[in-house]
C-alpha cells in the first residue's frame, strides 16, 4: 500500500511509497475495492463518500428518536444536516472523515436501537461499527467517546464483564489486523503516523494539535470562530451568501441555548445522555484539535444541530407560522450559498484550467511539480509529483511549478522556519522561472532552461 506521487526524501513520510502509515487504512481499502467495482476517479471519489454522508442523515435521525427527542426534532435534525453546504461539502471532497463519521454515527445508533435485547449484542455490534470507524480516521475515538458517555447514561447498573468483553474485543480485532501491517516496518510507523500528529497544518505556521491542553481558553476562542464563525460566513465569496449563513450559525445557536435550557430535556435520562454526548464530542474536538480544520465537522455537526432541533420548537414558542418562517431563511441561507459556491466551481475554473494548460504544453518528459489535486484530474500521460519544497530536498529540479494557495501557505511558513529554503524558493520562483498561466489562486511557472543550474539545490 505506497504512495507514489509524493516527494518525501528528507520528510517525516519517508518510506511511504512502500508503506503507507500517516493516516489508519480503512478508507484507502474500502476506495481500493470501490474502484474495483466502479472504476477509478474523481466522480467515483466522491460517490463513495456521498454514499457514506447519506447512511449518516439516517442514522442521526435514529439516533434523535431512541434518545426521545420526538420524531418531529429527529426529522428536523436529519433534513437539516442533509442540506447544510458544510455537509455536503465534506461528504464530496473524498476525504476519510465522513466514512469515519458515518460509521461511527452507526455504530451509536445499533447500540441505541439493539439495548433492549442482550446487551453485550448491542455493546459488540455497536463498538464493531466504531472500531471500523477509528481504522478510518482517528477522530473514531470521538464516537468511541459518545458511546461511553450514552452507555454510562443509559446502562451502567447493566455493566458486566461479558459486556466490557464485548466493548473491548472489537478494538483488539482491529489493532490486531492494523498491527500485522505496521509489523512490517514499526520505524516508519511511528515516523509516519507520529509525524502527523502535527503533520501539514503545523508546517503550514498552524498551533500543535495538542496546544489546546496548555492555553484552554485560547483554544476555546479558536474553536468558535475558526471551526464554526469562520466556516459559516465564507462561502462563495458572496457577502450575501455569509451573511445568511452567520444567520443560519446565529439560529442554530439560539436554539442550542433553548434546548440546554430546557427543563423537559434535563429531566429526562435520555435528554441528559444526549446533551453528555454531544458536549463530549465538543470539548475533545475543542482542547484535542488546535488545527480547528472544518474537515472535522462532519463528528461534531450531527450532534449539535440534533440538540439544535430539538429547542427549534422552544425557540419558535411553539408558534407554527414563526417556525415555518425561520425554516424558510434556513432553507434560503443553504440555497444562496449551493448557488454561490457552484458558481465558483474551482474544479472547473482552477483545477481543471491549470490540468488542460498544462496537459496541451508540457513536453514528455517534463517534470510537474504541484498539489496531487491537479494530477487526480489532469488527462492523459500527465503525471504531477506533489513537492511543495519544489526539489529543495530531493535535488530533481521541476520543469513545471503549479502554485496553488496551499503551496504558498506553505512555503511561507517553510521559509520561515528554514532561512535556506526560503531564499532557494525565492531564486526559484523570481529568478529561474516566469509565470505563464494563472486560474483563480493558481499559478503555474515556467523554469527557464538556460538557468538550469542557477539555483543552488541541497
Amino acid at each position: 500500500m505506497g504512495t507514489t506521487n509524493l516527494a518525501v526524501t528528507g520528510t517525516w513520510l519517508e518510506g511511504i511509497e512502500e508503506r503507507t502509515y500517516w493516516v489508519p487504512p480503512l478508507h484507502l481499502l474500502a476506495q481500493a475495492g470501490w474502484y474495483k467495482i466502479a472504476g477509478a476517479g474523481l466522480t467515483q471519489m466522491r460517490a463513495m463518500s456521498i454514499a457514506f454522508g447519506a447512511i449518516a442523515v439516517a442514522m442521526v435521525y435514529l439516533i434523535g428518536r431512541r434518545l426521545l427527542c420526538g420524531r418531529f426534532a429527529a426529522l428536523l435534525a436529519a433534513a437539516l444536516l442533509a442540506i447544510d453546504v458544510r455537509w455536503i461539502v465534506s461528504g464530496s471532497t473524498g476525504r476519510m472523515d465522513m466514512m469515519s463519521a458515518s460509521l461511527g454515527l452507526t455504530g451509536v445508533a445499533l447500540y441505541l436501537l439493539l439495548r433492549e435485547r442482550p446487551l453485550a449484542l448491542a455493546v459488540a455490534a455497536a463498538n464493531s461499527a466504531i472500531a471500523a470507524s477509528c481504522l478510518t480516521h482517528p477522530c473514531g475515538v470521538l464516537h468511541a467517546a459518545a458511546f461511553g458517555v450514552l452507555f454510562a447514561a443509559l446502562d451502567r447498573g447493566r455493566l458486566s464483564w461479558r459486556t466490557l468483553l464485548a466493548a473491548v474485543a472489537p478494538y483488539i480485532v482491529a489493532l490486531c489486523l492494523w498491527g500485522s501491517y505496521i509489523a512490517r516496518d514499526p520505524e516508519a510507523f511511528v515516523r509516519q503516523f507520529g509525524g502527523n500528529v502535527s503533520g501539514f497544518g503545523a508546517e503550514a505556521g498552524k498551533p500543535e494539535r495538542f496546544s489546546g491542553l496548555r492555553n484552554p481558553m485560547i483554544a476555546l476562542k479558536a474553536e468558535l470562530v475558526k471551526r464554526y464563525y469562520s466556516q459559516f460566513g465564507e462561502w462563495g465569496d458572496s457577502k450575501l451568501a455569509g451573511a445568511l449563513q452567520v444567520f443560519t450559525l446565529g439560529l442554530y445557536a439560539a436554539a442550542l441555548g433553548m434546548a440546554l435550557m430546557s427543563g423537559r430535556l434535563r429531566r429526562t435520562r435520555h435528554g441528559r445522555a444526549l446533551v453528555a454526548a454531544a458536549a463530549g464530542v465538543f470539548v475533545i474536538l475543542w482542547l484535542f484539535d488546535a488545527s480547528k480544520t472544518a474537515a472535522y465537522l462532519p463528528h461534531v455537526l450531527p450532534w449539535l444541530i440534533l440538540l439544535g432541533a430539538y429547542g427549534f420548537r422552544r425557540l419558535a414558542g411553539g408558534q407554527a407560522a414563526l417556525a415555518c418562517l425561520l425554516l424558510a431563511g434556513v432553507v434560503g441561507a443553504q440555497a444562496v450559498a449551493h448557488a454561490a459556491n457552484f458558481r465558483k466551481n474551482t474544479l472547473e475554473s482552477e483545477t481543471r484550467a491549470v490540468a488542460r494548460f498544462l496537459s496541451a504544453n508540457v513536453q514528455p518528459g517534463e517534470r510537474v511539480v504541484g498539489g496531487a489535486e491537479f494530477g487526480f484530474v489532469a488527462p492523459g500521460p500527465l503525471q504531477f509529483i506533489d513537492d511543495s519544497r519544489m526539489g529543495f530536498l530531493t535535488g530533481v529540479r521541476p520543469g513545471w511549478i503549479v502554485l496553488s494557495r496551499w503551496y504558498g501557505v506553505w512555503q511561507a511558513s517553510a521559509g520561515r522556519r528554514d532561512p535556506a529554503f526560503g531564499r532557494y524558493a525565492k531564486a526559484l520562483l523570481e529568478q529561474d522561472s516566469r509565470e505563464v498561466f494563472r486560474a483563480g489562486s493558481a499559478r503555474v511557472f515556467r523554469l527557464e532552461p538556460t538557468a538550469a543550474k542557477a539555483t543552488e539545490v541541497r
